[in-house]
């Protein structure tokens, strides 16, 4: 009974078995029917990533081409065709993102029902182990109830040799151990029994010593069906995997990896070496799978001997050390001059020339040529070669040069000899202030274009230059243009003839370096170039300094500074005589209405020419309080704005402080010029608070193009990030419209300031329409 329910119980769990190996079956022949498919859709999802991939990379060498000016409209900037070459990448990008998104839902498919496949394959391996486990069970069962029954037949019909008994179970044994099956194992116990049935009825005496005998294996059973399991599995194994014609015919990686899993399945091992061997295979397969780690397959191939690798691993070496040397020969190849001055305190080349570089901002090229006019040769002593005396420069001069040899002065490229009352410059400084001017003159062509036309116009001017420019100024009349022609002239509005002389004489002079276009079917009528009109207000600055306003034309072959011989003895002083008593000089007379008018007209012009605006559009807004009020509301809404953005916040700040450096370096330069006259330091003083408090307005005047180079710096930063930040989009289209508005809109009257107030605090609605408002009705956006 015993018996049987073993082969009850083992025939029940194979049935289970079966059952659960017949689906695990069915569902592995379903995936992997399914895992080419998966396969192909994947492999179609990559491939057109690629392709968008390549689409991405031609837009943007295409949207590079159309900023530098190469292809496309041959223009260089970033316009319209630029934005929308961009527009168009980031479109792609989007769809780039969303293909992304696809591939990694067919890769993750895919993974999954790879994954399954070889959970399932582990599964059915170990289904198969308990299944000829179980059978194995059933397979003693049985044959301990055929012997049991055999014992039973022999006690009845058959008599037992006593003397042949012992080398029959001895020769058992022997049997079994040679070749270990469950046929010679019921051999054993039915021998066995024979032995025990003899004794039981042989004597009294034997059958009370064997009495609690009993021939059953027990244990010795359950550990033999393992090995006759495993002897089951070592016949299939050899017949399906022993041999080199096996292995041979699995060609590819991944076949010999399916033919070692399969055989591992047919080798009938436990549970556990089962999953010892497996996580092995799987291991191995990982390491030599298309989709493992760089690393990994760089150290395969080291360890199978590739020459390949050995080869790029050289080609490696040979490039990381041309890098080395590279570095380490350029570092002492890029020197500055200024690496040379000696000094206690140690500092880069980078941070020297900085030092210096920053005392020659904003206008670089004219600031060090300044600088190196300053400077007259000396006898070379330690290292100093030229001298610099501040006494007889002008004043505007004075302050530049001053703030370079300030700036030199810190790091010991300076020194002052106070005997002399002069300052002595290294080699070095000088040196380094050619080089700064050479690549500023290089850098851009608008330096020589500025200094021929300074030339030829200050010619054009003469002899009279004061009333000759303040002449064609006053036949300008400021126009909107989308070039650079800013201001027109008429002809035909000029009476008198002598100044029409002067204002044909300044435009022929300007038309040779076409600053000056001639409109069309009318031939009286001129457009004027920025540059032009700002050569004259420069010129005109100048002339206010000079008290007769002509230019001074007499040589300076008298003046002992920069003629004569040095050496000579100085001339006798005449005998002094007596000194007269000077009555106290009487206090200078008020300036009339329409003086200080026009006094404070020339410092508003001097002023916002030297911040690079138009002073005939803005001397309107500077004298509004309301207009300038408005305005700085404006402003501060757009600092607003910055708190958001650090990048805009930034360059608002630096805006700020460069029109403020310029305003103040201005005001200083005018008062030199003044001689104490308190009447008109007293008007400067005055305009000075005037610039002062409408910094908004001229910081914020389209000429300025504020909020367009913000916009730039704003595209820049988006293309070396590969992106724009969280925000920046609705920043730029914010600026893009508070922009159109500034070119739209009346700014002389305040209500139009405070509509860009508005606009630049109102929400971003993306469901209207952008509305362009244009000038009339005093700034009304309704008109």
């Amino acid at each position: 009974k015993e018996q049987q329910e073993r082969i009850v119980s083992a025939q029940s769990g194979q049935a289970g078995l079966a059952a659960n190996k017949a689906a695990l079956s069915d569902e592995l022949a379903r995936l992997k029917t399914e895992r080419p498919t998966l396969a192909a859709e994947y492999a179609e999802k990559k491939n057109a990533l690629d392709e968008r991939a390549k689409e991405i990379d031609a837009k943007r060498v295409e949207a590079m081409a159309e900023e530098k000016g190469v292809e496309g409209t041959g223009k260089t900037g970033r316009g319209p065709e630029y934005r929308a070459r961009k527009a168009e990448l980031r479109k792609l990008n989007d769809y780039y993102k969303i293909g992304e998104e696809r591939v990694k839902d067919a890769k993750k498919r895919l993974d999954a029902a790879q994954t399954r496949i070889a959970k399932i394959e582990r599964e059915l391996a170990q289904v198969d182990g308990d299944l000829a486990k179980l059978k194995g069970e059933a397979q003693t069962a049985s044959q301990r109830i055929q012997m049991t029954q055999s014992v039973s037949e022999t006690s009845e019909g058959e008599v037992i040799d006593p003397s042949r008994m012992l080398p029959a179970f001895e020769a058992a044994r022997v049997a079994f151990r040679q070749n270990p099956n469950a046929q010679r194992l019921g051999d054993i116990q039915k021998v066995c029994s024979q032995v025990l049935g003899g004794m039981l009825t042989a004597t009294p005496t034997t059958k009370e010593k064997v009495r609690g005998l009993d021939c059953d294996p027990k244990r010795a059973s359950e550990a033999a069906s393992l090995v006759f399991a495993l002897n089951v599995g070592a016949r299939t194994f050899g017949e399906n995997c022993v041999g080199g014609s096996k292995l041979a015919a699995n060609t590819g990686t991944d076949a010999l990896f399916s033919f070692a899993k399969r055989c591992l399945g047919d080798s009938g091992l436990p549970s556990e070496e089962t999953d010892t061997l497996r996580t092995k295979i799987n291991f191995i397969e990982l390491n030599r799978d298309d989709k493992a780690h760089r690393f990994v397959v760089t150290w395969n191939a080291f360890s199978d001997g590739n020459r390949l690798a050995y080869l790029a691993l050289g080609i490696a070496v040979a490039i990381d050390m041309l890098v080395f040397m590279s570095g380490l020969f350029g570092a002492n190849a890029v020197r500055s001059p200024l690496s040379d001055v000696p000094t206690v305190k140690a500092r880069s080349a980078q941070q020297l020339e900085a030092n210096v570089e920053n005392a020659l901002l904003p206008d670089t090229f004219d600031n060090a040529r300044m600088a190196l006019a300053a400077m007259r040769p000396i006898t070379n002593v330690e290292g100093f070669m030229a001298e610099v005396r501040t006494d007889a420069l002008d004043p505007h001069t004075r302050e530049r040069v001053l703030t370079v040899l300030n700036a030199g002065s810190t790091i010991h490229a300076v020194a002052f000899d106070g005997s002399a009352g002069r300052y002595l410059v290294r080699s070095e400084l000088f040196e380094f202030l050619s080089v700064v001017a050479k690549r500023a003159f290089e850098d851009s062509d608008h330096h020589v274009n500025q200094a021929e036309l300074d030339k030829v116009i200050g010619v054009a001017l003469l002899p009279e230059i004061g009333a000759n420019v303040d002449t064609v100024l006053r036949y300008m009349h400021p126009i909107t243009e989308d070039t650079d022609f800013t201001q027109e002239i008429k002809l035909s509005e000029i009476q008198v003839s002598e100044d029409q002389s002067v204002v044909r004489n300044v435009l022929n002079a300007a038309a040779t370096l076409d600053s000056v276009r001639r409109v069309k079917n009318d031939p009286g009528h001129y457009l004027v170039h920025k540059d032009l009109y700002k050569t004259l207000a420069r010129i005109r600055a100048r002339s206010l300094f000079d008290g007769s306003g002509n230019l001074q034309l007499e040589s300076r072959q008298s003046d002992p500074e920069y003629r004569g011989d040095l050496t000579a003895r100085a001339a006798q002083l005449p005998k002094a005589k007596p000194v007269k008593t000077i009555a106290a000089p009487k206090p200078p007379k008020p300036l009339s209405p329409e003086e200080q008018a026009k006094i404070s007209d020339d410092f508003r012009s001097y002023f916002l020419t030297e911040l690079h605006l138009n002073p005939d559009s803005l001397i309107i807004q500077l004298k509004n309080d309301a207009v300038r009020e408005a305005a700085a509301d404006a402003w501060q809404g757009l600092e607003g704005l910055g708190r958001q953005n650090p990048l805009l916040a930034d360059f608002l700040r630096q805006v700020r402080n460069n029109h403020r450096e310029t305003a103040t370096a201005a005001y200083q330069s005018l008062r030199a010029h003044l001689n104490n006259d308190v009447r008109k330091i007293a008007e400067l003083d005055a305009v000075y608070q005037e610039i002062h408090s409408a910094e908004a307005v001229l910081m914020l005047a389209p000429e300025a193009r504020l909020l367009q180079t913000l916009i730039g710096e704003l595209e820049r930063a988006a293309e070396r990030d590969d992106g724009q930040m969280p925000g920046e989009q609705e920043l730029r289209d914010k600026l893009w419209a508070v922009a159109r508005d500034l070119g739209g809109l009346d700014l002389e009257v305040a209500d139009s300031w405070r509509q860009i107030h508005d606009r630049i605090l109102e929400p971003e609605r993306n469901d209207l329409p952008n509305v362009v408002r244009l000038r009339g009705n005093n700034g009304d956006p309704r008109a």
